[in-house]
This record gives C-alpha cells, structure tokens and sequence, in this order.
C-alpha cells in the first residue's frame, strides 16, 4: 500500500485550486485503487472528514460541490457522528450533507430533529395519496356494505360517522391528531358513555383503514380513551392561568388571541369557533347557526364586556373569525401553554366558562343555552365545581388592558 498527499500548495496536485484544509491522495488496498478525499478542520471547522472515489472526477466533483455544503453547514460533521453513531456515515454523502443542515435549522429553531421530524409526519401529506375524513369513513361503509354487513350495521356507522364528520370530515385524514380527537371526544359532553365508546370505536376502524392504504401515516385513536367515562369534576383554569396564556398570546401567537377569547367568554365549541364568521357577530352577540352546531340548533350567545373589549382589534366586516386551521389551532394552543407553564386538559376553556358563567348568573337554563347544551348537563359538569367567588369575578375582567398592565408586572 502507498500514500501520495498532493493538496492545494503542492505543483503537482492533481486537481487544481484546493481550497484551504483540503487534501487529495491516491491508495491502493492490493487490487483496487481509489482517491481519497480529506477534510481537515480548517475546512469543516469542526471534525475531520474522509471519503473514498472510483475516479479523480468524482472526487474533484464532491469537493466542490456537497463538500462545499458541509462547509456552508456550519455544522461540524463529527458531532452528527457522535449523536447518530457510525450508521449514519454508511448513508450517501447527499444524505450526510442534509441531514447537518437539517441539524443547524433545527438548532436555530430551538427545537430537536426527532420533534421536527414528528411533526413533519402528523402533517405533511402522505406519501400515497390524501384522503379527507369524509372519504374515509365512507371507504369503510362501502366496503363493510361489499363483504355483506347487514342494513341495521350499515346504518349505524352511518350514524355515528356522520356526527363525526360533521365536525372533522372537512380535514384530511393524516391532518387529524389526537389533540384534536381528545377535543372534539370531550364535547361530546351530552352523550352516555355507550355512544362515546361507540364514537372511538369506530373512530379506530376508520384511521387503521386510512394508515393500511398509505392516507396516513399513523393511527391517532391508538391512545384515545375508549373504555371509561370522565370522573370528578371537569378540570378549568383560574383566572391567573387564563392571564398568562393570553399575556404569552398577545406577545407572540396573535392569530390564536381571537379565538382564545371567544372561547373564554362565551364558551363556544371548537368546531364552531372554525365554522365562525364576523357577520354573525355583532356588537351584542355571537349567533351560532344549527348547520355549524353540534346539536343543530342556533343560538345567540351574550358579548360580555371583556370580550366586546378583546374583538375590538380584530373586528372585521365580514370573513372567517379564525385565521388558523384546526390544525394549527392545536398547534398554537400547545406552545402557548408550553411558554405560559400551564396545564392544557382537554376542553378546558369550554369548561372554565361553563363554571364561571354558572357560578356567575345562578342559572342553568341561562348557561345552558349559551353554551347550546341542557340544563341538565350544566348541573352535571359546572354546579358541583367548588369555584371561589374571587374567581369567578376576576374571571371577567381580563380585559387586553389588564393583562398588559399584568404581565409587565408579573412576567
């Protein structure tokens, strides 16, 4: 075996103008020859790179072109080395030079790879096709109905998909997470137990169906809770935990500001809030129409003074109230709760108001028709809640003044 350094000083290299730290030598291991290429730290600026060419041309090439890229990287590629081990570096050199890229936006960003990597796979498009929900369930029926299901099965899942998609069909299926199936399950909040477990169920059909012909990628219903009913009191946040999520949205989540507001003052579903649009809201009152309502039936709910005072800024003449998908709904509800520290169960804005408003008017019948649900289930859920008088008053007046005069002081 021999060794011959030729780089970029030396009146013999065999490729012209090596940049700085880069070096050229021809081995032999008995039988074949090769070229191999070294990237010294003057180069890469971090860990000390090798790689091995058929050809002069073809290592000329990658030093000048996806060599260039690792050096643009900024990333050195010893520590992807160190984080990803020896199997990382039996992937292609174009695999190697995306994936320190990937690592450098990532840490810019402030987030991991594996966590931008698990987003990427909840929401981008499948690699086969794209299926809304809609479609889905409507695959399965048609195939339950070939394979000789009976009417009496068929109209059952017709029954209960139906419900469901008309909330969620509009959304394509690997679009759908989990969150937003735990939101919507948690509305459901005038059904027996039965029917939530029926809802799941065949939930579960659906997704298994999508993820077996390549319409998603995974099957959000796995961790669903299928099997027991909600115990104890419904979990709500103190007026302290509100002030600081909405102080973290008016900062930096704005698109999401609107629609947490309308949530806590006036209790509205999330499947309504997305269906919402400013010419059903007037000065006085938010009207809820019976197609965009979980029970079909409209109903106009109250304006409070707090909210009158945060639609103020994002009133518009008409259009959609959310600018935001479901989607990225869930999203943004996630990080803000993540930046504010506090605790996001499922449903807890609906909840909160429900308890509030309750403890504030003394009426079910009042609050039950605002949240569009029946005295019995406000008696149910919000009465039995031990809300103290202090909050149920603070409660109203997280005004968009308070909370910045609030959060100047407290965060």
């Amino acid at each position: 075996m021999y060794t011959s350094w030729i780089n970029f000083d030396m009146k013999k290299s065999k490729i012209a103008d090596l940049p700085n730290g880069v070096g050229v030598t021809r081995n032999s291991n008995g039988t074949v020859s090769y070229w191999r290429v070294r990237l010294g730290k003057k180069f890469t600026g971090g860990g000390i790179v090798t790689k091995n060419f058929r050809g002069l041309s073809e290592a000329r090439s990658w030093i000048f072109g996806e060599a260039q890229d690792l050096k643009a990287s900024g990333v050195p590629v010893v520590e992807l080395k160190r984080i990803a081990g020896s199997a990382a570096f039996e992937l292609s050199s174009k695999r190697i030079t995306e994936a320190t890229i990937a690592f450098k936006k990532c840490d810019k960003a402030g987030i991991s790879l594996s966590a931008a990597v698990d987003y990427a796979i909840k929401h981008m498009k499948p690699a086969v096709a794209t299926k809304t929900l809609r479609e889905v369930t409507e695959f399965v029926i048609s195939n339950k109905q070939s394979n000789g299901a009976s009417p009496r099965h068929l109209d059952g899942m017709r029954s209960i998909f139906g419900k469901v998609c008309a909330d969620l069909g509009k959304h394509n299926a690997h679009e759908i997470t989990r969150e937003m199936l735990e939101d919507w399950q948690s509305e459901q909040d005038d059904v027996s137990l039965n029917t939530r477990i029926s809802y799941a169920r065949h939930l579960h059909i659906a997704f298994n169906e999508a993820v077996e012909r390549g319409w998603c990628i995974e099957n959000p219903t796995n961790k669903l809770k299928r099997t027991s009913e909600s115990h104890g009191d419904p979990e709500i946040w103190t007026p302290t935990y509100l002030a600081r999520v909405l102080a973290v949205a008016l900062k930096s989540e704005k698109a999401a500001l609107v629609g947490l507001a309308i949530k806590a003052f006036a209790g509205v579903r999330t499947s309504e809030l997305m269906h919402l649009r400013w010419e059903r809201v007037s000065r006085n009152k938010i009207q809820i129409v019976g197609k965009s309502s979980k029970t079909r039936r409209s109903r106009g709910i109250p304006i409070q003074l707090v909210l009158a005072k945060w639609l103020a800024d994002f009133r518009k003449p008409e259009g959609p109230v959310m600018e935001l998908s479901l989607g990225r709904w869930f999203d943004a509800i996630q990080r803000i709760t993540k930046a504010a520290e506090v605790p996001n169960p499922s449903n807890v804005l609906r909840h909160s108001f429900g308890t509030y408003r309750y403890h504030a008017t003394k009426s079910e019948d009042e609050t039950s028709y605002e949240m569009g649900n029946t005295p019995a289930v406000v008696l149910t859920w919000y009465r039995s809640v031990a809300a103290e008088d202090h909050h149920v008053r603070q409660w109203w007046k997280l005004t968009p003044e308070f909370i910045e005069r609030w959060s100047r002081r407290f965060l």
